[in-house]
């Protein structure tokens, strides 16, 4: 079971329910798998028209091995797809606001992670 207060979103396929959480380390990990910093992919993710599937299926991937250790890139793919993508950009888009969570508390805002410097 999701605990939204901890950041986690709830999965769910017709054969199997996953939590989408992202943790440091699982951030780090897309970091060095994308080779961009986390500010750079959420900039790419919010911008729905131009974000690559290989963006999305990153950021599923890294959402659920903070649960589910060992997850692959593949599997987290089939998991999009029976989801299906509308669902789980929403589904990404919740954890990820949950992971940088707006100062007054607002989670239907975009994340904003702090710049790096």
């Amino acid at each position: 079971m999701a605990n939204s207060h901890k950041g986690e979103v709830a999965v769910k396929t017709a054969d199997a329910s996953y939590i989408l959480h992202f943790s440091t380390n699982a951030i780090c990990e897309l970091e060095d798998v994308l080779e961009k910093p986390v500010i750079q992919i959420v900039a790419e993710f919010e911008n729905e028209e131009n974000v690559g599937m290989k963006i999305v299926r990153y950021l599923v991937w890294a959402g659920l091995t903070t649960k589910n250790p060992g997850m692959t890139v593949e599997e987290a793919g089939d998991i999009l797809d029976e989801v299906g993508y509308a669902l789980m950009m929403d589904k990404v888009g919740l954890a990820m606001r949950r992971f940088f969570p707006d100062p007054e508390g607002d989670e239907t805002k975009n994340p904003q992670p702090a710049k790096a410097g």
